[in-house]
């Protein structure tokens, strides 16, 4: 069976996906046209329901028209990232986020600062969106005079123009309207943030200057790519995010914080460098495991044909 991949997670990924092709009965082409089964990562154009299989790996919070009733329970094959998502989308089937972690090297300097927080700029009209919360969170930063963030990632000095098409963008884009959270698409309109320090290249070692990354992910149902370069440079994360009860390891080398402000202020407001250094330990142990395996793209590349010829 003839197979064409479309928009894959990463180049590595993809490449592997397609050395390992033959070992469970498929061919890789790479002309659409000679395909007999498409995969394809959050499309875009039409799709036809006998041909593709479907990767949601966009959050509900940025691609709401890919999570509509019709869409998620009509006719076509669903494969979600994450089986945190999987089970809140009550669907069988899933793949594993690809975890391929940053390849600086790592120093034992010692961490001059406490807090980051690296995220892009960006607004939802769902209510299932984080967005709102990271500002929050970057604002009582900012009211206080004790603590400070650094706050990292690009679109958070744009133009109020810009900014407020963005948003108003977003309720277009909404699931429907009677879903739209308009405290959350507005929230924090043209607010400055002083904390803003600049950009952080996408490995984030810089991210070793600090005792904790904050990272909230754009939506609790799924794992990204944020907690795990985090816990490569060893700045523990204060995580919001799925309760990672499939994740046992991971939720070990984590702070995990529920996605309220007040529960993130009463962790940050009581962190014990005991507790950051157990947690920093608990990482490298974890890192350094055979379990962490389970995580890499060989281990993935072989549960995606699992789930892909369940799907078939």
């Amino acid at each position: 069976m003839k197979i064409y991949f479309e928009g894959l997670l990463s180049e590595k990924f993809l490449e592997n996906l397609i050395l390992e092709s033959k070992n469970f009965g498929f061919t890789a082409v790479d002309n659409i046209i000679d395909c007999d089964i498409r995969v394809v990562v959050d499309p875009k154009e039409k799709i036809i329901p006998s041909r593709d299989i479907i990767i949601l790996a966009e959050p509900e919070v940025v691609r709401p028209d890919l999570y509509r009733n019709r869409f998620i329970y009509g006719q076509y094959k669903i494969l979600p990232l994450g089986r945190y998502r999987a089970e809140r989308l009550k669907l069988k089937h899933w793949i594993n986020f690809p975890v391929e972690l940053p390849n600086y090297r790592r120093t034992n300097l010692e961490r001059k600062k406490q807090f980051a927080l690296v995220n892009e700029h960006k607004f939802s009209s769902s209510r299932r969106s984080n967005y709102g919360l990271r500002r929050k969170t970057i604002s009582y930063f900012e009211s206080s005079d004790k603590l400070k963030v650094d706050l990292f990632g690009n679109e958070w000095s744009v133009s109020k123009n810009i900014e407020l098409r963005r948003r108003i963008y977003q309720i277009k884009n909404s699931k429907n309207y009677i879903s739209i959270d308009l405290r959350e698409v507005f929230s924090d309109l043209w607010k400055t943030y002083s904390s803003l320090t600049g950009h952080m290249h996408q490995d984030c070692e810089a991210l070793q200057n600090y005792e904790v990354n904050i990272c909230i992910e754009n939506d609790s149902d799924y794992v990204s790519e944020k907690v795990w370069k985090a816990l490569y440079a060893g700045a523990v994360p204060l995580y919001v995010g799925p309760r990672l009860d499939f994740d046992s390891e991971l939720r070990e080398s984590v702070i995990y914080s529920d996605p309220k402000i007040e529960d993130i202020i009463n962790i940050i407001e009581s962190i014990n460098p005991k507790v950051i250094d157990a947690k920093r330990s608990n990482a490298k142990e974890f890192l350094n495991s055979l379990k962490f395996k389970d995580y890499s793209v060989e281990s993935v590349v072989k549960h995606f044909y699992s789930q892909l010829n369940q799907v078939l």
